[in-house]
């Protein structure tokens, strides 16, 4: 009989989410594609709002997932739960976490019953609290994929407070959900010390955010290609992707893009931004720091075009300020900016991917608010070719998908259960 490994997701959508589908589902896909002995599962509990609005995009979105993940043999399921209602409720508070347990369990335990599940890989908070009560009740065990300090990004959106119950009650869940994993992954070093400093018996392992060189590349034609049809050739070009830490990071990229035009007067700002919605507020924060019009580009990607698009920097930046989670973060976007042959500029609150910038000297990192001279942009440029190929080093030898999924089959030789065979 086939062991089986049941991968779980909730409250996010996979077929809204990059996030989950580089980082979890494609390591997952490869994962089967090598272990053909063993039998894989997914399911994602999903609230009802992003299940059933709209309906037929998400019903083709469901669809092609199911047959993706089928065609490695994984099956997948997309059940849907009512709460949380509001996407502003992501970070549970004490009334909607008790709802949200209370309606997502039963399906949890339907799928599991049905499958004879012998460990669960759970990522993020929420999910792994269901999986912590599936383990109470059936003793399953379950490893705890962190990918983010939830209680924390609480904070940073505005949901909870410091000393708010429903944050110091999500502490307390953190307790409890690293002493009863079998082990836990965080995505960076730092992370890692943060929870052997909060739980000093936990078992921890570092899979870093990964990237899938088939599909973030560095092309020098397609780079040509792309550079000449939005008018860049000319430019030396600081590229942003993604959704900023906070929305006063939107101001310190214009900020820093302004420092680094005196010393580059070629200089060109791009801004590659998934939600459209953020546009205007995106703008008014960038000229409001002295940035002209025609000095920077903003486009709204849609997923599939980021990979081609990144092709129009020279450089990547993760420009964070200090936040209660960017100590331990460890930017998606690192691995693909260098993948796709970009230095990275970093601040160095953004401590998961400083470290390893500076370990393999792929780029730069600086705090725009206290640097007075240039001496470091300097040595950037003067570096840069090296660096390029310093970073192409770092995704081969750490960041790759096939570094992750090594990784990943290496923490599961590690899970000591009697339901599991090891590999």
């Amino acid at each position: 009989m086939k062991e089986s490994i049941f991968f779980l997701t909730a409250i996010e959508s996979p077929t809204h989410s990059v996030g989950i589908e580089y980082q979890f589902l494609n390591p997952l896909k490869r994962l089967a594609q090598i272990h053909r002995e063993m039998s894989f599962s997914y399911l994602a509990l999903i609230p009802w709002r992003i299940y059933f609005f709209p309906l037929h995009p998400l019903r083709g979105k469901k669809k092609d997932l199911q047959n993706k993940l089928a065609s490695v043999g994984v099956r997948c399921h997309l059940f849907p739960i009512p709460y949380p209602i509001r996407y502003r409720d992501f970070h549970l508070k004490l009334i909607h976490l008790s709802l949200f347990v209370i309606s997502a369990l039963p399906g949890l335990f339907y799928y599991v019953l049905k499958y004879k599940i012998d460990l669960i890989h759970v990522r993020s908070y929420p999910a792994c609290l269901l999986a912590f009560f599936v383990k109470r009740l059936l003793k399953i065990p379950y490893i705890f994929d962190l990918r983010g300090m939830y209680p924390e990004e609480g904070i940073n959106s505005g949901v909870f407070t410091l000393n708010s119950f429903s944050y110091r009650l999500w502490k307390a869940i953190e307790g409890r959900l690293l002493k009863e994993s079998s082990i836990s992954i965080a995505v960076s070093e730092p992370f890692a010390e943060y929870v052997r400093e909060l739980i000093p018996q936990a078992g921890v392992c570092v899979v870093p955010c990964c990237v899938d060189t088939r599909i973030f590349h560095f092309e020098p034609e397609k780079k040509k290609e792309v550079r000449h049809k939005f008018g860049l050739e000319e430019y030396f070009v600081l590229l942003h992707s993604g959704s900023f830490g906070t929305p006063g990071d939107r101001g310190l990229a214009a900020q820093y893009f302004l420092r680094f035009k005196k010393m580059k007067e070629n200089a060109h700002l791009v801004i590659l931004s998934g939600t459209p919605a953020f546009r205007k507020k995106i703008e008014t924060a960038i000229e409001k720091e002295g940035v002209k019009k025609d000095e920077y580009t903003l486009i709204n990607p849609s997923a599939e075009e980021i990979p081609s698009l990144l092709l129009l920097g020279d450089a990547g930046l993760i420009l964070e300020r200090k936040m209660p989670n960017t100590k331990v973060c460890l930017s998606i976007k690192l691995g693909e900016y260098l993948s796709c042959g970009l230095p990275v500029i970093c601040t160095p609150y953004v401590e998961g991917a400083a470290r390893l910038v500076e370990k393999y000297n792929c780029g730069l990192i600086i705090d725009p608010d206290k640097e007075t001279t240039y001496e470091k942009e300097q040595r950037f440029l003067e570096d840069y070719q090296q660096l390029r190929e310093n970073g192409f080093k770092l995704v081969k030898e750490y960041l790759s998908l096939e570094k992750c999924v090594e990784k990943w089959c290496k923490i599961y030789e590690e899970v000591n259960s009697q339901c599991f065979r090891k590999f």
